[in-house]
């Protein structure tokens, strides 16, 4: 996702998006206003990977002419459900997901999704490695349940997820490649 692009009612009701907040994947991105609505639109720049846009409006009702978001479409597939999964308890507190291929698969990016009844608690630290280099670590934000790590490139044989419990409350892993 490179860009949302919000823009507001000009014909009736332009006022009600005041107040309204903006989310992209759970991580407020702000709120809108109609008198700082520069030609009646607002821009937020993303420039990542992204599942979700929210706009909650303030008062139940939210009237926008329109939204968009601009970005390239993905055409890789989820290839996790190809991998041989293994969880692993490496010592006292801490485990290890791998999820390995026999040939080589190109990876594009990596979603770790948690149960919807975890506590974020733990979530942060956790490690993604594809092959033996490290490519993010979770950074735990309230509310959040799902993680992506992209920009990947190259072929690999094996995703692995190090972490505290928090590991064993990953719901799915998502890999996305060829």
């Amino acid at each position: 996702m490179d860009t949302v692009v919000v823009w507001g009612r000009t014909d009736c009701c332009e006022r009600r998006i005041d107040g309204a907040m903006f989310y992209i994947d759970d991580m407020e991105m702000g709120d809108l206003q109609s008198n700082q609505m520069t030609d009646d639109k607002e821009e937020f720049e993303v420039n990542g990977f992204a599942k979700e846009v929210l706009i909650k409006g303030p008062r139940g009702k939210l009237s926008l002419a329109e939204v968009q978001v601009f970005g390239k479409r993905f055409e890789m597939n989820n290839i996790a459900e190809d991998a041989m999964t293994s969880d692993e308890e490496v010592e006292e507190g801490m485990f290890v997901r791998e999820m390995s291929w026999e040939d080589p698969r190109h990876i594009n990016s990596i979603v770790l999704n948690y149960k919807k009844d975890s506590s974020v608690e733990g979530f942060d630290g956790t490690r993604v490695y594809v092959g033996e280099t490290e490519v993010g670590q979770v950074e735990a934000q309230d509310g959040k349940m799902f993680y992506v790590f992209g920009g990947l490139e190259g072929n690999h044989s094996q995703v692995r997820i190090e972490g505290s419990e928090s590991v064993m409350n990953i719901a799915s892993v998502e890999i996305y490649g060829e």
